[in-house]
């Protein structure tokens, strides 16, 4: 027999734009639950270092980075295509930071805002009733799961597990 948990929201993948959103619901006055099928410190190892605008810290309400979090700052830059062959000039000012760090302060906003973060979660699929989704089906350490919410985001990424 499943679990089942209830929340205003059921998001799929603890990585920026799931915690961002999650956290932002939270703030709103909505409960979210948020899934992860890795362990929350591995959330961001595969990429590690990444570059965000600085403007867009403020523009999205979040704290500019400090600590572990942050590797520099650039007034400048450059920005190159992928097969290297084309490169410009980035005119504006930038963060260079360490991933699984900026992931770890969204966890703890998204638990700060009243969410919940459930990690070593595998999503198998959707629960459809009446034509609408209302939930996921998973596992979580062999054992099944059922999470249900009025909204379920898939915030997984490329493979979109939803």
């Amino acid at each position: 027999m499943a679990d089942v948990l209830h929340a205003d929201a059921v998001v799929v993948g603890a990585g920026t734009s799931g915690c961002y959103f999650a956290w932002r619901l939270g703030q709103a006055g909505y409960r979210a639950i948020v899934l992860e099928k890795l362990e929350l410190d591995q959330v961001g190892q595969s990429i590690d270092v990444f570059h965000m605008d600085e403007v867009r810290f403020d523009e999205f309400g979040l704290e500019h980075p400090s600590g572990d979090e942050l590797l520099g700052h650039h007034a400048t830059g450059w920005a190159w295509s992928p097969d290297l062959e084309v490169q410009n000039e980035v005119a504006y000012a930038f963060y260079v930071m360490h991933k699984p760090a900026f992931h770890r302060r969204m966890h703890g906003l998204v638990r700060e805002s009243g969410g919940q973060i459930l990690e070593r979660v595998e999503v198998l699929g959707p629960i459809v009733e009446d034509g609408s989704v209302t939930g996921v089906r998973a596992v979580r350490e062999g054992h099944p799961l059922e999470i249900r919410g009025r909204l379920v985001v898939d915030a997984s990424g490329i493979k979109g597990v939803v």
